[in-house]
């Protein structure tokens, strides 16, 4: 549970900070993703077959740019709306990862489930999965359902969609 707290203390304090430009609280949510994510296992996950096609030099680029992509990703998505600290609520190991439970508080009031996989890479536990759960109204179904993880991603999606 430290590495999720290292993210935690470190990412909120980079977005919560309103004295930080875009670009300072972009940096400093790099050296938290860099200090806590396991690349080598997003890497994998993201290039999957792909990885083959790619030259030493194009995998050297990949590697370089990953964190900055997965900090504006984090920073576009919770830059705005985060009233306080994700409050992590618990760990259990699943297999060889631990899961790590949290709650961020949004403005509105509400707050979002999210859900850290790590794994121990290299004697240090690294965030190999991060997952927040969505709660989507289908229309085209007429209930709602809970979407985790990769689901999510297709929360606004049309029907016949994934979602």
């Amino acid at each position: 549970m430290k590495t999720a707290n290292v993210l935690v203390k470190k990412a909120h304090g980079a977005l919560a900070n309103s004295g930080l430009s875009e670009g300072q609280k972009l940096s400093r949510l790099e050296s938290a993703v860099r200090q806590t994510f396991a690349f080598s296992v997003w890497e994998t996950f993201l290039l999957g077959k792909n990885a083959k096609l790619l030259s030493a030099k194009q995998r050297s680029q990949f590697r370089k740019l990953l964190p900055k992509y997965l900090a504006k990703l984090y920073l576009k998505q919770f830059g705005k709306g985060l009233r306080s600290k994700p409050d992590v609520k618990g760990a259990k190991t699943v297999r060889k990862d631990v899961l790590v439970r949290a709650r961020i508080k949004k403005t509105n009031g509400g707050s979002l489930p999210v859900d850290w996989r790590l794994r121990n890479v290299k004697g240090k536990y690294r965030i190999i999965d991060f997952m927040p759960s969505i709660i989507k109204r289908n229309s085209c179904l007429g209930r709602s359902k809970v979407l985790t993880g990769p689901s999510s991603a297709f929360a606004i999606a049309p029907c016949g969609s994934p979602a």
